[in-house]
């Protein structure tokens, strides 16, 4: 594998697996999300209500934005990444519980929910890297974390694919919050 990774020099490694790892795994669970808040809305409310989502969506990760950069300069960059992924896996497992019951107001809010998760999990994987990359590291190393990105969106699909076929779509939203809960584990 390291023949193929030049660029990753022997004393990263075991660094560079752990943040390609911790990628591969949210981008896992954010494709999960992705496919189950998209087909449930969808099935359930229609398209027609979309746009309206969508804009909803642009103020929740404005908001949620502004107060994630409240706390990013004052908590550690691994404690605040822990506490972001529990609360959210949290909260997505609670909202799969009311699924059924309250899925008016579930629905937009997952997918609400996702696309301010994709923001600030993706700038905070950013941040946090900056903790033990430095810069001319980074130059090298970045384009290589992709890779892990894209294992995840491909283990995702995959997951996505058997659980609908076998457990339904609902059950990518548990999916979803039950993968991030993993991914804190690894900090």
């Amino acid at each position: 594998m390291w023949r193929l990774l030049r660029d990753v020099r022997s004393g990263e490694r075991s660094r560079f697996l752990f943040f390609a790892g911790l990628f591969t795994l949210i981008t896992l669970g954010q494709t999960l999300g992705l496919a189950g808040s998209e087909a449930l809305f969808l099935a359930e409310l229609g398209a027609d209500k979309l746009p309206i989502t969508f804009i909803l969506a642009a103020a929740a990760t404005i908001v949620m934005s502004i107060l994630y950069a409240v706390r990013v300069g004052v908590v550690r960059n691994d404690v605040l990444f822990l506490h972001m992924l529990l609360l959210s896996g949290s909260l997505l497992v609670a909202a799969w519980f009311g699924l059924e019951a309250f899925k008016w107001w579930i629905l937009p809010a997952l997918v609400c929910g996702w696309y301010a998760m994709q923001s600030i999990f993706l700038n905070h994987f950013w941040t946090f890297c900056g903790d033990y990359f430095d810069t001319i590291a980074s130059k090298r190393l970045v384009p290589l974390f992709t890779i892990g990105s894209s294992f995840g969106g491909l283990l995702g699909g995959l997951l996505a694919l058997g659980l609908i076929r076998f457990v339904g779509p609902a059950s990518l939203i548990a999916a979803w919050g039950i993968v991030l809960m993993l991914s804190a584990v690894l900090l």
